[in-house]
């Protein structure tokens, strides 16, 4: 089997896909993403939680925190330096 290094994305969405909080990471396939990214994605939105830094409902549209759901995608990506390059030029581009 190979395996093919990604940018993974995780993102804790509310039910109107506003963004409460993203991560990203680099993973050879889903179950390190999952323990990679998507983990410290939760305890991150834990912390802020009891922190009080963010609130437990969504700030755009009011979804309550019970409502959020994670996703998890690859990216076409291999490396986070790559996907930062991109994104360099095309923000050079606007510019």
């Amino acid at each position: 089997m190979i395996v093919e290094r990604r940018v993974w994305l995780a993102q804790c969405l509310c039910p109107q896909r506003h963004v409460i909080m993203a991560r990203i990471g680099e993973a050879d396939d889903r179950d390190e993403a999952l323990r990679g990214v998507i983990d410290p994605l939760l305890q991150g939105i834990v912390n802020l939680l009891a922190d009080d830094m963010i609130g437990c409902w969504c700030a755009i549209c009011g979804a309550t925190k019970d409502t959020w759901r994670v996703e998890l995608s690859p990216t076409a990506f291999a490396t986070i330096d790559e996907g930062l390059l991109l994104m360099q030029e095309l923000q050079d581009e606007e510019c």
